[in-house]
């Protein structure tokens, strides 16, 4: 088993923002690997403690099919002076894939070694 990391920021803590980032974000990981989902054990989301308008988990679930059978968690991110505002990260454990990390909008400034999205 592997794991591979991915971060997205939002703008505003609203229902559709975070449809539109998990949405977005997960699209970047399918354009590297159209069977993606297939390979996926498990995900964890972890969101900075300004997200509370919806779980993003429930927002993958309900926008990309083939992933009813993935156990998915969510956790809010530990809170420290220099934290970022409004991202949400990923971590995905996953079985022989070939793909690279994602960090996308806002979240890029995380790893500025890792360019993607």
């Amino acid at each position: 088993m592997k794991t591979i990391r991915g971060a997205i920021s939002i703008e505003n803590d609203c229902e559709k923002e975070i449809d539109d980032a998990i949405e977005e974000l997960f699209n970047i990981f399918l354009k590297q690997d159209e069977c993606f989902f297939e390979n996926i054990d498990a995900i964890i989301f972890s969101i900075t403690d300004d997200i509370r308008s919806k779980n993003p988990a429930k927002s993958l679930r309900e926008n990309f099919s083939g992933v009813a059978d993935i156990s998915l968690m969510v956790f809010k991110e530990a809170d420290f002076d220099s934290s970022a505002e409004k991202i949400i990260r990923t971590l995905i454990f996953y079985e022989n894939m070939n793909v690279k990390p994602v960090y996308a909008r806002r979240a890029r400034f995380l790893r500025p070694d890792i360019i993607s999205g």
